[in-house]
Parts: C-alpha cells; sequence; structure tokens
C-alpha cells in the first residue's frame, strides 16, 4: 500500500441529492441507511464497515482523510493495524467492480485515488511516441507470417498489438481473432478456446492431429489474423498453437505479446524498448517534449493543459526514474494531481509498487507495478525467483560474472547462475546490455520489487557480504588495470560501478561486524571516485573507516595508514589537523619495509606530504619530499624515483629554492611517461601536467614570459583531460595567478567563470573558496577604484588570509597593499620562500606611503634585501619590481641616477618575449 505526505483539502466533488434521495458526489452516490454505493453507474457490493470506510474516501474527494477522522468513523477497525487492514480490503471489493478506484496511505491517513479526466486528446487507439514501433511491427507482418511483440510487463506490448490492429483489416478481409491468454492459468484451456472462436464444436479428447484436421478444413483459403496476447505463463503451449495455425492454412498469420520468445517455428521478434528519455540536462519546455516518455505523461496528467516550465525538472526526472516504462507513466500520471509532482518524483518507484492492491488475474495485473511485477515473478521457477532476489543488491548494471559472483551458493553453482540471468533476459526482467561495457541491468522499478522480496530472505546479509567482497576485487582489478589503460577507457569500465560501490559501503558501514569490510572497500575505491570527481563524497566513507578501526582492537595497521593516507593525500579537503603524526609515519613506513611492499611506503610518505603542502608547511614538505627520495634510492623503485622528483621540485619551488626545483622538475618530466599505481598515491594532477604548470611559474618569475604562456596552456588543456580537481589546480596554482602577476585583468576574468563553474558542477570545496577569494581581489584590483583605500584592501586579505595560507602567500605579489601580518610573520619564520621578495617590497612600499625619514631609510634597507633575494633565487620579475620601488623611493630622496642606471640593467636581462605589463611600467617609470 503506497505511502505519501499531504494535506487535507476540500472535496473538489460537486455534491447534491439523486432522485431517490442518495447522496450523489461526482460520479458516486452513497445510500447510507442501506450500504449501498455506485460509481459511475456501477453498483458496488460492499460490507457495511467497506461502505462506512469508502463513504469516509469519497466525501473527502481525493484529498487526505485523516487516520483519527476514520477511526471516528469506521468503528469496526481495531486501531490503526485494523484501518490498514480494512483499507486493504476495500481495495480488494473496489478492484473486481470498479478496477480504476483504489485507496492508498498518505502519512496519518488515506485517500482515494480517482482516475484521471478523460483526455480528448489521447484517443483510445491513439499511442504516444510508439510510431517507429508501430511502423517496424506492421512491416514485420507484411514480410512474415509469425511475428512477436517481447519486452518486459508494462512496457506497452499489448496496446501497440491493439492499436495496430484497425489498419490491418484490408490485409486480412476474413478478420481478426484475439484470443487474451491471461485469463487462463492452465495450458489445457489454450486449445478448446481456441477451437470455440474459430467455431469447432468438438475437441475434448481428440488427439491433436485431428484437431489440426479440423482447423486445416476450417481456415482453408482464409485470409486471418491471430493476436494471442500475454503468452509469457504458457509459452510452450502458445508455441505449438502458432505452429499449429500456421501449419493448418497458408493465409493465417500470428501476432503474439509475451514477455519471452516463444521459440517457436518461423517466429520473428521485435523487442519492445521503454520510451524515450530527457537528457539529465534538459532544462526547458521543448526540449523536454521531444522525448516520448515526457509527452505521454503530459499527456496523461495535464491534458490540455500541457507541460509548464515549472514542472519540468520534476516530470523529466520523474521520466528517468520510471525508465519510459508506460504502465510506470500512467499511473503515475494519474496519481500526480493527488499527490503533487515534487512529492511524486521522490518516491515513484515504492508508490507505484503499492499503489492499487490490486488482485492478480487479466486485468488486475496492470492496475499496479507490484501486481504486473508479481504476474511475471510468480511464473518463474525457485532457481530463478532466488536469482532474480539476490540480483537486486546492484545498483546499477552487472555482468554475467559478476552476477555468478553474488548469487552462487552450494546449490547453484556460477554457470547454472549466469544461464538463469541469460533465461531472466529472454523472459524480460533483466534488460540486456546495450552497451559496450556488457552490464545487464534491473529497471530501476523491477530492482525496488525485487529488493522489496529480498528483504526477507534469510541469507540476504550474505549476498550483500559477496556484493562488497565482488567489488573489493573489482576494484583491485582496475588498480592493475589503470597501468595499460587510457584514463578515459579506464573510467568508462569501472566509473559505472561506484553506485554499487555506495550501496556496499552504506551497507558495511551500518553493521558492527562489516566495518572492517567498509574500510577495506573505502582505501580501494577512494582513488576511483577521485578520479571521477566524487572525493568529497568519499572522504565521508574515509572518516567512517578511520572512526570504526578506532573502535577495533588491533585493527590491521596498514589498513588504518593506508585510510590515514587518503585523508592526507586528499590537497582538495584535507581533515583536521594530525591523523597522521610523524610517529605514525615511521611505524607504517617499518611495517612496510618488513613486508616488503614499496607502495606500501609510499602511500603513508605522500599522504603526508600532501597534507603539509596543502596546509602550506613547505618546509615539512620537503623533508618529507627527501625521505621519498632516500626510499626510491633504497628500494630502487622507478617510481618511488618519479614521485620523489615531483615532490621535491613544488616543495623547492614555494621554499624559494627555484634553481633546484627547475633541475627537479626537468628529471620529473623526463620520466613522467610512467603511469603511478592507484595504490601509491591519489595525486591530484598527472606528474607530466603538474611539473609544467610549476615550470610556468618558474619561467614567468625569471622573466621567461612566452616559454611560460606556453606551458602554462598546454598544462591546461592536458588538465580539461583529467580528474576534476586537476583544473583547479591548473588554474588557482598558475593560470590564474600569472594573469593577475600580468594585470591581465580580462583573461583572469575568463579563467575565473570557468574555475567558478567547474567548483560549482563537482562542489569542490576548497577550490570554491580560492575562487571566491581570486574573484574578490580581481574586483578589487581590477576596478582602478579610488574611494577602495587601504582598510578595503586589508580587510580582503585578512579573509584570504583566514581561509588559506597557500593562497595568502600570493596575495602581496598581486598587489603590495594586500599584504598580510600573517604573511610577514611567514617570510620571517621561513615558512615559505618565493614570495619573499614580494612580502618584502611590499613592506616597503608601506613605508613609502609614510613619507617620514626613518620610514625611508627603513625602506630602503627592505628593497635591498628584496631585489638581493630575488636576485638569489633567480626570480628576475621580483627583481625588477624590487628596482622599479628603489627608482620611486630615489623619486622621493632627489637622487635618482644610480637607481634608473640600476633598474635600466635589470630591464636589459630580460630576454625577447611578449611585452608584459611589469615590463611596461618599468619602461614607463624610466622614461618619467
Amino acid at each position: 500500500m503506497a505511502t505519501a505526505t499531504g494535506a487535507g483539502k476540500a472535496n473538489p466533488l460537486p455534491a447534491a441529492r439523486d432522485e431517490a434521495g442518495g447522496l450523489a458526489i461526482g460520479p458516486f452516490v452513497l445510500e447510507p441507511e442501506s450500504a449501498g454505493a455506485s460509481y459511475s453507474g456501477t453498483r458496488l457490493p460492499l460490507t457495511r464497515s467497506e461502505f462506512l470506510l469508502f463513504q469516509v474516501l469519497v466525501e473527502h474527494g481525493g484529498t487526505v482523510a485523516g487516520e483519527r477522522l476514520l477511526l471516528a468513523r469506521c468503528r469496526d477497525a481495531a486501531g490503526p493495524r485494523g484501518l490498514f487492514d480494512q483499507v486493504a480490503a476495500l481495495n480488494c471489493a473496489l478492484a473486481r467492480h470498479a478496477p480504476e478506484l483504489f485507496a492508498i496511505q498518505v502519512g496519518k491517513g488515506y485517500m482515494l485515488v480517482l482516475p484521471p479526466e478523460p483526455r480528448s486528446e489521447v484517443g483510445p487507439r491513439q499511442l504516444i511516441g510508439r510510431e517507429a514501433a508501430l511502423a517496424t511491427v506492421d512491416g514485420m507482418l507484411a514480410g512474415h507470417r509469425f511475428v512477436s511483440i517481447v519486452g518486459p510487463g508494462g512496457i506497452g506490448k499489448t496496446s501497440v498489438a491493439r492499436a495496430l490492429l484497425p489498419g490491418l483489416d484490408q490485409r486480412y478481409p476474413d478478420g481478426i481473432l484475439t484470443l487474451d491468454l491471461a485469463a487462463m492459468f492452465d495450458p489445457g484451456q489454450l486449445l478448446p478456446a481456441m477451437a470455440q472462436a474459430l467455431g469447432v464444436r468438438s475437441v475434448v479428447g481428440g488427439p491433436d492431429a485431428d484437431l489440426a484436421g479440423r482447423f486445416a478444413s476450417l481456415l482453408a483459403g482464409r485470409s486471418l489474423l491471430v493476436l494471442l496476447d500475454s503468452c509469457e505463463h504458457m509459452i510452450e503451449a502458445a508455441g505449438q498453437m502458432a505452429e499449429m495455425l500456421l501449419a493448418a492454412a497458408p493465409g493465417v498469420s500470428v501476432l503474439v505479446t509475451s514477455r519471452e520468445p516463444l521459440r517457436a517455428d518461423g517466429e520473428r521478434v521485435y523487442r519492445l524498448e521503454p520510451m524515450g528519455l530527457p537528457s539529465p540536462r534538459t532544462v526547458d519546455v521543448g526540449s523536454a517534449l521531444s522525448a516520448p516518455a515526457v509527452r505521454l505523461f503530459v499527456a496523461h496528467a495535464f491534458g490540455a493543459r500541457g507541460l509548464e516550465q515549472e514542472d519540468v525538472a520534476a516530470v523529466t526526472a520523474l521520466c528517468r526514474d520510471l525508465d519510459g516504462l508506460p504502465l510506470a507513466l500512467e499511473l503515475a500520471a494519474a496519481m500526480a494531481p493527488g499527490i503533487g509532482l515534487v512529492e511524486l518524483a521522490s518516491q515513484a518507484g515504492r508508490r507505484l509498487l503499492d499503489g492499487g492492491a490490486a488482485p492478480m488475474g487479466a486485468r488486475g495485473r496492470h492496475l499496479s507495478l507490484g501486481a504486473m511485477l508479481a504476474w511475471s515473478y510468480d511464473i518463474l521457477s525457485d532457481d530463478e525467483k532466488t536469482v532474480f532476489r539476490r540480483l537486486s543488491v546492484f545498483r546499477g548494471g552487472f555482468t554475467l560474472e559478476a552476477a555468478a559472483a553474488i548469487a552462487a551458493d552450494a546449490r547453484l553453482d556460477g554457470c547454472s547462475v549466469k544461464e538463469i540471468v541469460i533465461g531472466l533476459m529472454t523472459k524480460s526482467l533483466v534488460s540486456a546490455a546495450r552497451e559496450a561495457d556488457g552490464r545487464h541491468r534491473l529497471l530501476d522499478t523491477t530492482r525496488a520489487y525485487a529488493a522489496r522480496l529480498h528483504e526477507e530472505d534469510a541469507d540476504r546479509l550474505l549476498v550483500l557480504s559477496r556484493h562488497a567482497d565482488f567489488l573489493c576485487g573489482l576494484l583491485e582489478e582496475a588498480q592493475v588495470a589503470w597501468l595499460h589503460m587510457p584514463r578515459r577507457p579506464w573510467l568508462a569500465q569501472y566509473a559505472p560501478w561506484l553506485d554499487d560501490v555506495r550501496a556496499a559501503l552504506d551497507w558495511a558501514y551500518s553493521g558492527q561486524e562489516s566495518g572492517i569490510v567498509g574500510a577495506r572497500l573505502t582505501v580501494l575505491s577512494f582513488p576511483l571516485a577521485d578520479q571521477a570527481g566524487a572525493v568529497l563524497e568519499f572522504s565521508r566513507h574515509v572518516r567512517q573507516g578511520l572512526a570504526v578501526l578506532a573502535r577495533v582492537d588491533n585493527p590491521p595497521p596498514l589498513l588504518r595508514m593506508s585510510l590515514a593516507c587518503h585523508a592526507r593525500d586528499n590537497i582538495d579537503e584535507p581533515f583536521g589537523d594530525e591523523i597522521v603524526t610523524m610517529s605514525q609515519l615511521d611505524e607504517g613506513i617499518r611495517e612496510a619495509e618488513l613486508a616488503g611492499n614499496p607502495q606500501s611506503i609510499v602511500a603513508p610518505l605522500m599522504g603526508y606530504w600532501c597534507f603539509c603542502f596543502s596546509t602550506a608547511k613547505f618546509s615539512r614538505a620537503l623533508e618529507t619530499a627527501y625521505r621519498l627520495d632516500a626510499a626510491a634510492r633504497r628500494m630502487d623503485d622507478p617510481t618511488l624515483v618519479l614521485i620523489g622528483k615531483k615532490t621535491s621540485a613544488q616543495s623547492l619551488h614555494y621554499m624559494g629554492r627555484h634553481e633546484e626545483a627547475m633541475a627537479a622538475a626537468a628529471e620529473a618530466m623526463a620520466l613522467s611517461w610512467r603511469k603511478i599505481p592507484l595504490n601509491y598515491s591519489s595525486a591530484p594532477l598527472e606528474i607530466g601536467t603538474a611539473m609544467r604548470l610549476l615550470m610556468s611559474r618558474l619561467l614567468w618569475m625569471r622573466g621567461d614570459f612566452g616559454r611560460a604562456s606556453d606551458l602554462c596552456a598546454q598544462a591546461c588543456l592536458e588538465a580539461q583531460d583529467d580528474r576534476p580537481t586537476a583544473l583547479c589546480h591548473a588554474y588557482a596554482l598558475a593560470a590564474i595567478p600569472i594573469a593577475l602577476w600580468n594585470r591581465d585583468f580580462a583573461s583572469c576574468d575568463a579563467l575565473l567563470a570557468t574555475l567558478e563553474d567547474h567548483v560549482r558542477r563537482y562542489s569542490i570545496g576548497l577550490w570554491q573558496t580560492w575562487a571566491r577569494n581570486y574573484r574578490e581581489v580581481l574586483e578589487l584590483v581590477a576596478t582602478a577604484d579610488a574611494s577602495a583605500g587601504p582598510e578595503r584592501f586589508a580587510e580582503v586579505a585578512a579573509r584570504v588570509a583566514a581561509s588559506s595560507s597557500m593562497q595568502s602567500d600570493h596575495m602581496a605579489s598581486f598587489d603590495p597593499r594586500m599584504l598580510t601580518a600573517k604573511a610577514e610573520e611567514r617570510a620571517h619564520e621561513g615558512a615559505v620562500g618565493w614570495c619573499v621578495p614580494e612580502t618584502l617590497r611590499a613592506q616597503a612600499e608601506a613605508l613609502l606611503s609614510c613619507g617620514n625619514k626613518d620610514a625611508l631609510q627603513s625602506a630602503a634597507v627592505l628593497l635591498a634585501r628584496a631585489r638581493s633575494l630575488a636576485h638569489e633565487q633567480g626570480a628576475l620579475l621580483w627583481e625588477l619590481r624590487s628596482a622599479c620601488s628603489q627608482v620611486r623611493l630615489a623619486q622621493r630622496l632627489g637622487r635618482t641616477g644610480a637607481s634608473v642606471a640600476e633598474l635600466g640593467g635589470v630591464l636589459a636581462r630580460f630576454p625577447e618575449g611578449p611585452d608584459v605589463a611589469d615590463l611596461r611600467l618599468a619602461r614607463a617609470l624610466l622614461r618619467s
């Protein structure tokens, strides 16, 4: 029985007294004294208790009647449970006489679901979105005498077949005979029914050969079409009947609807697919209505009103959730007016499985999805039922091997399971693979039905455990495949399993005994989630895994270390402060060395390096990089050598040791063809890309602007084809800083807009903060607003410093007025090196604005230190900026000769290249 949430409203049905004194409410007439009721002229034989319940529901006419009111009016109901049972009994009575009516539970009450008003544009024979199917089946019948329309329940097989019949009158002048097999439960009923339909009087007890002769005699020379509708529960008998009819007379054709082929001689199969679905990106009415599934739902739910813009999101989501299944769409359309689109879309599958409480049988099976699926399920063998239920653990697609891994047991071996799954495909309960990945699937509504049944199985937890173990094995396979597959095909093969991983993790972390399984699955799945852009979501599972291991006596040490390293090497969402301490790191390395397992060494080291780097603790990062390099030499592992060079280059640059950084980056570039195993480290971007970004920063600071721009552009292109966080690193750490250093505000704005859109799309928290900070900085430095005084610059710089030390280090290099006390402190303590010349220059510029003699002398000292340090670092751009500031200081002191000559000397050292903003400013200063 369905449940929903909603509030009661006034009865929308008009009420009056009829001629006999009964109460007429819309299409209903109620006679309280005799407990009589009718609907649209049809008498409804109800018991007294059923009538009392029905009366209250009708009086509320499609709105919710509260549980308290119903219990007060229906005194035979013994509490909520008794009321529930009474509603079920009412639904059974209605299904016998008015199957389009049924009651559903809505929060703390019940509601009578009324059939939708007739729509003139949806005629009884008019099908929406099935034009291609009708044309194809029509063509197949023209060329073949025996055609079967096959598909899952609710797909519209009977509707297509019956819509086709009126156009076939001229092709079959002797008529069209329809036989509905759904009303038969014994294959022995089929022959008598066909004989009666054809006018063959006596066949009981007669041999089949005699019957075939009678059919042949009767049908000789006739052109006739026989429709055998709903044959899935008597496949063999229907196949024999079709063969008999075709052999009896050459003018007879047979059209069949079934959930699986009859596998009879001469059969041609047309597999009816779900209706076309809207794209997940659909946002407007026109695009939505181009999908047949949407057109069908809108026609039945809204009629002439049509689809309105405000309903597009809910309707398209609902159609996708229901897999384009026509029966589900029509049932949902009937519920939409009373429940509301948003509520219906949120739990459509569950509502439609419950709705209707229809009995089984020829008509009842199509009154709810649950009844329709039960019709298919009940005709399965016991082994087929077992496998069907177990397949519900898969959230997405599955291969035959995956099905065998979770569904096989001591009684059913893997080969048997695969054969059963193939059989379920022929019965249209499993959708066969349509893509190259070979993954089959249960439709969402079918999976929900199977999952309900599976909840009652005693071995459910065992099957869920097998599911988790299978995924662990698959993810280990994925780590091996990563080394020899390009990234995109690798993602296409393994990323679709993430929905299953999510479900398995939710199960594992929900139980006391499965937590270790969850921790292991988290470690194995985190690199895949990172590549697929789901790192923020899976960080939650890392925390869960660490919490589980904290409660376990003697947890597997390498497992805990691996989890902690995923917390550490997640540069984009670092956790806390010290999940991995240096002592724990040493412990993890000792254990890995004893195990002779190099990747177990690099994971804790790389994890700690990433933590230090992301929190701008560059001296610690450099120390850890050296430890990586030492481990690589000790173990003679070329992969560790590459990682050591890469981390050393990045750490050296941010510590201001640019020449060493450039040399290490060149060595890493030369080795970057080597692919890093996923279980070594989940680095945020490919090493070659990372080194190009680093070198573009170094070259820009050296004054080699042309090469810097080219390398940065190449790295940004590569990052677009990498994991989602790669583009964040490329833009935030290289492309946008270079644009700001060059005061190219238009390019910076375009880059920043792309970054903002990217981080919104993937919900990448840290880089959302960077993007927001950059936007504030750009708006401030690009406007040249005279009203923006020092306080405004200090305010923005302080906000940046509070959110990110690494980003704060950049601020003074964008504008000296954005220097913060935190940046000064970090420069003084040696926590950072690359920006120290700019920090000293910004301090000097602040003193220049004071104007007194002591301040100017202090500024001169700071500028001399800044220029000397920039020269030592090989940062020619920073040296140029300090030389420009020295000229401005000399102008204040009235002695510019020496400083101007020195500025000219610095300018002359720049290689040929683009005429960037700093060069133009320096030349303008010389001319002045």
